[in-house]
Parts: C-alpha cells; structure tokens; sequence
C-alpha cells in the first residue's frame, strides 16, 4: 500500500486549501501555480505562503521548504 498525504495550502496562516488522500503532490503544485503568480519557491519565501504536508499512515507533518 502506498503512502497517502494531506496537503494543506495557508497565506499568512489562514487555510486556503486542503488535499486528502493524495499520493503524489501533482494536485497541490497545480493549485499553488493556479492561485498565484510567481513560482512556489517565490510564493513561500516572500509571498507568506506555507504548505504542511501530512504522512497519513505515520502522523509525521513537516513543511516544504524553498530550494533557495
């Protein structure tokens, strides 16, 4: 059985959005390019974007960080 995680998409710490049961993060990269204008490395660093991803079968949460 493949991992399933949970997206959730904030601006200034308000939730934007939620993706459950996801096993790729295809749905919440679509969304994040759709809702803003520069890329998400953009969007997290400068933008007040944050996005928490939750490992459904561990609990584990972390949040992606910029590659910059």
């Amino acid at each position: 059985m493949k991992n399933l995680f949970t997206y959730n998409i904030y601006q200034d710490n308000k939730l934007l959005k939620t993706f459950e049961n996801e096993q790729t993060d295809a749905k919440m990269f679509g969304y994040m390019l759709r809702i803003q204008s520069n890329s998400i490395n953009h969007a997290i660093k400068y933008e007040g974007y944050k996005v928490e991803i939750i490992d459904q079968q561990t609990g584990e949460k972390h949040l992606l960080k910029p590659y910059f």
